[in-house]
């Protein structure tokens, strides 16, 4: 097990935000702002900006870009995995879908590059937007 690098008290507090559990455990940078100026009415927007991007950068926050959408998610490390997304109403759930290693080799082959981490994302209506129609 790793040791988590030492991060200013400020980013530890959006970690321990980051990490709450909940229905809402796919957090914009709106939402962890919120919560951490609940706790602490010193936090900034932009120390919440910074902050978040130094835990994505040491690797222990992930972020998650949706096509279409304005804001990224935020989310703890887990096992790799998918995001389906509502292009309606904006819901993410996760989705176990691990890659196999041999299409994850194949990408690393074709691209040239070395994945740290890997994962898709689904779009479509979920079935409450879909009865709405």
């Amino acid at each position: 097990m790793h040791a988590t690098p030492r991060i200013p008290r400020n980013y530890a507090l959006l970690l321990e935000v980051v990490r709450m559990p909940g229905r809402h455990h796919h957090r914009t940078a709106t939402e962890i702002y919120d919560a951490a100026r609940s706790r602490n009415a010193e936090v900034g927007f932009a120390t919440v900006h910074r902050g978040l991007n130094r835990l994505v950068e040491l690797g222990l926050i992930a972020k998650v870009e949706l096509p279409g959408s304005d804001a990224a998610f935020y989310e703890s490390l887990e096992a790799a995995h998918a995001h389906v997304c509502c292009r309606r109403c904006g819901a993410i759930r996760d989705l176990e879908l691990p890659l196999p290693r041999e299409y994850a080799a194949s990408i690393e082959r074709d691209s040239g590059m070395e994945l740290d981490a890997s994962g898709a994302t689904f779009v479509g209506v979920c079935r409450t937007c879909h009865g709405e129609r």
